[in-house]
């Protein structure tokens, strides 16, 4: 029904306009959920490159589909090309919203597991580390993204052979996801 939609719109609008764009980026949502990476790529990879020609490439939302494109390209294990799109879009939202804000937050923390993914330890270090001290000051540490950063960092310091660091670390998570979730 969705790629029903998307080709009357592009019909009807063209494939630049923004309704079009939004439809596509929800078809590449779609496939992406369900696992169709191959479908979902090149969907995004053509509303980014239309969404940007249309407005520029800091536009939030040419940004937040960048974003999309770098996570697919994390599920699908290419994980250079995601560490690129991930840098750029780190930058873009750290220039546009501040370093504390919970988009270059997230950027920053999904950039250091790509890091890590890639072996790049010392990298993923510095980017999650970054990411969970500054979720703490903003968010507090008992914030679920602040506990996320908790146990993306104690899996680097699994990788960096530092277990006593990585126990205390998400020994500490696990407390705290347990008073807030419940331990069921």
């Amino acid at each position: 029904m969705l790629k029903s939609s998307l080709s009357k719109l592009e019909a009807n609008y063209g494939p630049a306009h923004p309704d079009t764009l939004r439809a596509r980026n929800n078809m590449a949502l779609l496939d992406e959920s369900q696992g169709n990476f191959r479908e979902a790529e090149p969907l995004y990879v053509q509303s980014l490159g239309l969404m940007e020609a249309l407005y520029g490439p800091d536009y939030t939302d040419v940004i937040a589909v960048k974003n999309n494109l770098a996570y697919l390209y994390m599920l699908m294990e290419d994980y250079a090309a995601a560490a690129t799109l991930l840098a750029e879009v780190q930058q873009q939202w750290q220039t546009l919203f501040g370093p504390e804000h919970q988009n270059t937050l997230k950027a920053t923390n999904n950039l250091g597991r790509v890091y890590q993914k890639m072996q790049r330890l010392a990298e993923a270090e510095t980017q999650i580390a970054g990411a969970l001290a500054l979720r703490q000051k903003v968010l507090g540490p008992e914030h679920l993204d602040s506990i996320r950063s908790m146990i993306d960092l104690g899996g680097v310091y699994i990788d960096e052979q530092r277990i006593a660091e990585a126990d205390t670390l998400l020994t500490s998570a696990l407390k705290l996801a347990e008073s807030i979730l419940g331990n069921q």
